[in-house]
């Protein structure tokens, strides 16, 4: 039950993250940059709740070094003000190993 119970919440938070990010982008343009909060929040939540976007993110970071290096340059910017954000993006980096056990 306890399981259950554990998934439908992370179930819960996920489609709220997913909402959020749909209002982020939707936001992007705004003269208050309150898009581009909402999108590091949102993902961040995400991240941490669903097991299938951190690895979707870490595959895409590994083929798109670009796209790596702005993020990892995020990672270190965020970790000094908002360090749950740099937390989350450190899971996704190619390197990061989880430890199935």
């Amino acid at each position: 039950m306890k399981k259950l119970g554990k998934r439908l919440w992370n179930s819960l938070i996920s489609l709220l993250a997913c909402l959020g990010l749909l209002l982020g982008f939707a936001l992007i343009f705004s003269p208050v940059p309150i898009g581009v909060i909402l999108i590091a929040v949102s993902l961040s939540v995400l991240i941490y709740v669903n097991d299938g976007v951190q690895n979707l993110l870490r595959e895409i970071r590994s083929e798109y070094d670009h796209l790596n290096e702005k993020l990892h340059w995020l990672e270190d910017k965020a970790s000094a003000r908002v360090r749950f954000v740099s937390d989350a993006l450190g899971k996704t980096r190619p390197d990061y190993r989880v430890d199935m056990d």
